[in-house]
C-alpha cells in the first residue's frame, strides 16, 4: 500500500508494536529509487567481493592487515575493506599512509572509531578505559570497493 492507496482508502488496522524500535517513514519518491537500487545489489555485491578478493591477494605478502573474515558460511557485502595499519611492522602510520594515498588519488576512510571516546560517551563515562580498543582504533582505516 503506498501514500496514494493511504489517502484513498483508509489506513488498514492499527499494528501491535511487538518490540521497542525506531518509527521510519520512506517517501514513495524515496522507495522507487530504493526498487532500482536494489535491482542492481546483486551485481554490486559480486564487484565489491572481486575488488576485496584482489585486496587480499595483493596484500597477503604485506605487513598491512585485513580484518579477519568470519570463518563460518556467510556472504560477506564487503561495503567497506578494513586494514590495519601497525607503524611498527609497516613503517608507516596510518595517518601518514591515509595522506600518501589521497596524494594519489586513493580515498580511504576512517569507520570505527572506538565508541567510548565519542563525545556523548565521554562526556557520560570519562573514566572509561579500554587501551586494545584503543589502539586498534588508533590504526584501522577503510579501502574503497568500488572503482579500482
Amino acid at each position: 500500500m503506498d501514500a496514494y492507496d493511504r489517502q484513498t482508502h483508509g489506513r488498514a488496522p492499527q499494528a501491535e508494536v511487538i518490540t521497542p524500535g525506531f518509527k521510519y517513514n520512506l517517501a514513495d519518491i524515496n522507495a522507487a529509487l530504493a526498487l532500482v537500487q536494489l535491482e542492481k545489489l546483486s551485481h554490486a555485491n559480486q564487484r565489491r567481493t572481486e575488488i576485496a578478493q584482489r585486496y587480499l591477494r595483493e596484500l597477503a605478502d604485506t605487513p598491512f592487515k585485513p580484518l579477519s573474515v568470519p570463518t563460518w558460511d556467510h556472504q560477506h557485502a564487503w561495503h567497506l575493506f578494513i586494514i590495519r595499519v601497525d607503524e611498527a611492522a609497516c613503517g608507516i602510520s596510518r595517518d601518514a599512509l591515509m595522506e600518501k594515498l589521497k596524494a594519489m588519488g586513493i580515498g580511504t576512510g576512517l569507520h570505527f572509531r572506538a565508541a567510548h571516546t565519542q563525545k556523548y560517551y565521554r562526556e557520560r563515562f570519562p573514566e572509561v578505559s579500554l587501551p586494545n580498543t584503543e589502539w586498534n582504533s588508533a590504526r584501522i582505516c577503510s579501502l574503497r570497493c568500488s572503482r579500482i
